[in-house]
């Protein structure tokens, strides 16, 4: 059955066209003579024509009504990015909480977190990591100290920074992140390329890079990050783990 489209009187409709000449907004009309749908109420007031000043009044309220509700709407929008990650938050935890339930999942992370921002054997024959993220280079050191027996005095850190940035305060920046004495930090040159050019980057504290000294356990962190990969293609392919279908750099012992 067709949908019946309500009826006004026609005095209803002549005071709405009478307000809309005094300069009213379709908000204000409402509030004069009840809701009416904007469709309908547009159709009434259309083909008049308003002075200059009651043009100017309309566009003011409604610039008004706008600057007013904009509040209201960045207030609604962040609650609702809030619930989401929330609920986002809420299904990550379960998955979080594995690193405690199976030990050898902290190697499993620091060894894909190598593979994606580690330097590979041969091309260079030391656990190098760098990042700009501190939460990155906080964790892939934590990972490395829980896992390995690491010889501290060993690490090493180079930080590579923009011309216009501070030598000093970065080197305690990431001596504070790392956990790593300042005279265990390396020498290095600003960026020449960026002299002369401001960095505009808020909270940019250069590159981060890691560096310890055993090939051995360069190695295994790139093989166990590249064999997890492995794994997961062949379980996409649908067929049993056999030998390596993907090529691994060779160990040198």
């Amino acid at each position: 059955m067709p949908r019946r489209l309500r009826s006004y009187p026609p005095s209803i409709r002549t005071l709405a066209r009478q307000l809309r000449q005094r300069g009213l907004t379709h908000t204000e009309i409402c509030q004069r003579i009840g809701a009416v749908p904007q469709a309908t109420l547009s159709y009434w007031l259309r083909g008049i024509q308003l002075n200059g000043q009651h043009k100017a009044r309309i566009d003011a309220k409604i610039l008004a009504s706008a600057a007013a509700g904009r509040p209201l709407a960045r207030l609604a929008w962040a609650r609702k990015v809030q619930r989401w990650r929330e609920q986002i938050d809420a299904r990550a935890l379960p998955v979080a909480e594995a690193l405690s339930d199976y030990p050898g999942m902290r190697k499993l992370i620091c060894g894909i977190m190598y593979l994606c921002e580690g330097a590979k054997y041969p091309t260079s024959q030391q656990v190098m990591f760098g990042n700009t993220d501190p939460a990155m280079i906080g964790a892939f050191l934590t990972l490395l100290r829980t896992c390995y027996p690491i010889d501290e005095r060993k690490l090493r850190v180079r930080v590579m920074r923009r011309w216009d940035q501070d030598k000093k305060e970065l080197e305690r920046y990431w001596s504070t992140i790392t956990r790593i004495p300042l005279d265990q930090f390396y020498l290095a040159s600003a960026d020449k390329r960026t002299r002369g050019i401001p960095t505009r980057k808020t909270g940019y504290r250069g590159v981060c890079c890691i560096q310890y000294s055993d090939v051995n356990l360069q190695y295994e962190l790139q093989a166990i990050g590249e064999v997890a990969l492995k794994r997961i293609l062949v379980e996409q392919r649908g067929i049993e783990p056999r030998a390596s279908t993907m090529p691994l750099s060779r160990s040198p012992n």
